[in-house]
């Protein structure tokens, strides 16, 4: 999957993970993922099926990317679904 599909196929506003996709291309399973990073496996699915990652710490995808030797724009993929405007000072929907 290129780059340009990925983005299209992220949500505003819903963090979307990469974590399947780079598992794939080095073909390492979620075992070899849980031994180099100390995260659990709960939360190791959570991050590979994009579930409820909002609510996930920092230090959980920091440890991911330390793990896997990835930065977190590499791992991570975030749309925003508004945006400041500073001459009317508002926040606006993209």
């Amino acid at each position: 999957m290129s780059q340009e599909e990925s983005t299209m196929e992220a949500k505003k506003g819903i963090p979307k993970s990469h974590l399947s996709e780079i598992m794939g291309d080095r073909k390492i399973k979620i075992a070899d993922v849980l031994r180099c990073t100390n995260i659990g496996r709960n939360t190791c699915a959570r991050v590979y099926q994009e579930k409820d990652m909002e609510k996930m710490t920092l230090g959980t995808f920091i440890n991911l990317c330390d793990g896997l030797g990835v930065s977190l724009n590499e791992l991570l993929e975030y749309h925003p679904e508004k945006r400041y405007n500073p001459e009317t000072r508002e926040c606006e929907e993209y």
